[in-house]
């Protein structure tokens, strides 16, 4: 400033107008641009959706039309976002399920939705059934109504282009040749059972990918989780047979890329080290560990936008010891719209206008459950 108003002074009327004015014009920009800065990184890019919930959410997904739908939250019922505000889906005092529907859901290329729910069978214990809301009559159908597959816990739904559906799922009907955990398919109009009983972990996630090839998360020989898939007749395990070796732990969820590349995410250790996420890379068909928190705090939900950029979301915190979505670009982590959420995040989709939508065990200001959508720019 010194600099100018010494130029000021040695030169006509005319040039000390116009470099005074820059002179000034300079010094506004540079005061703007630091608070523009400062108020930029104390904001949050998300906003609840609609109302909220006295029960946690536990799976938020996208239709190709932009509805997004939601298990959990109100625990009886499946809810559905039409851009204004959340229903019902179908009508729940004529759903065959006594029990609520909740947990994993799914929809298939015809807009139909699939979810768990619990009935009680007279002179037995309550068992889980596949309800499928049909889109085209607004109504609930019981699809295992004559044969439940599971009354020890469904975990996971998934359809693959064709319209089949992949549910896995733990069964302990008190008979050695049943109990344990199954993978089940329903080609919509028969169930059978894909691999027969398996070893498996904990929970068995399942993935569907671009060409409709299946994976799963079982338990290889080395007692070590691991990704699988079927190959029409049997489960080939991803990285070679009892070779993957991601310690003690849990896949809490599986996805995979553009090109074919698996990503299993959860909470591993080995040793004194904590993985929640690690790659299986198509073309050399090796996992590598992609990165870790510093320490075992788990990836419950993995996603890939439209540029296949990756973003994972759980139970991890950011400095602020907040939980917060992740997206990797450039062979590092950014915290993406800032979230801060005070607990665990479940579930995260993209819509198809590339906004995303997060759902989970984090509450707002009145200390209830909320669906968050951090909207493109």
């Amino acid at each position: 400033m010194k600099t100018i108003i010494n130029l000021y002074r040695s030169i006509g009327k005319g040039l000390k107008f116009m470099l005074l004015a820059l002179g000034i014009f300079l010094m506004l920009q540079i005061f703007s641009c630091k608070k523009t800065d400062n108020s930029v990184s104390n904001n949050s890019n998300w906003t609840q959706v609609g109302g909220s919930f006295d029960n946690q959410i536990y799976n938020v997904i996208s239709d190709k039309y932009g509805n997004i739908y939601m298990s959990g939250g109100f625990i009886w019922n499946i809810m559905v976002w039409n851009g204004s505000n959340w229903s019902n889906l179908g009508d729940v005092n004529t759903s065959p399920f006594t029990g609520g529907l909740y947990w994993p859901i799914t929809i298939d290329k015809d807009g139909n939705v699939y979810a768990v729910g619990r009935i009680n069978v007279p002179q037995a214990n309550a068992q889980y059934h596949i309800a499928k809301w049909v889109k085209a009559t607004n109504t609930w159908i019981n699809l295992t109504a004559n044969n439940p597959l599971f009354d020890n816990g469904i975990y996971s739904l998934i359809t693959d282009s064709p319209g089949n559906l992949y549910v896995s799922g733990n069964a302990s009907f008190m008979s050695d040749s049943v109990n344990g955990k199954y993978i089940y398919k329903w080609n919509g109009s028969n169930w059978s059972s894909i691999g027969g009983r398996l070893r498996a972990s904990e929970i068995i996630n399942l993935h569907v990918d671009n060409n409709d090839n299946l994976f799963a998360s079982l338990f290889n020989n080395n007692f070590s989780p691991c990704v699988s898939k079927w190959n029409g007749s049997s489960w080939d395990e991803l990285g070679g047979t009892n070779t993957s070796d991601f310690g003690t732990g849990q896949i809490n969820c599986i996805n995979s890329d553009s090109k074919g590349n698996i990503y299993a995410g959860g909470y591993f250790a080995k040793g004194d080290s904590a993985f929640n996420i690690f790659k299986w890379t198509k073309s050399t068909n090796k996992w590598n560990s992609l990165y870790t928190y510093g320490s075992s705090s788990q990836i419950n939900s993995i996603v890939f936008d439209s540029t296949d950029t990756l973003y994972v979301a759980g139970d991890f915190v950011n400095n602020s010891n907040y939980r917060y979505v992740a997206k990797y670009q450039i062979n590092k982590w950014a915290d993406y719209g800032n979230l801060k959420a005070n607990n665990n995040i479940i579930s995260i989709c993209f819509d198809n206008s590339g906004n995303m939508y997060a759902g989970g065990m984090f509450t707002n200001s009145s200390n209830k459950y909320y669906v968050a959508v951090y909207k493109k720019r």
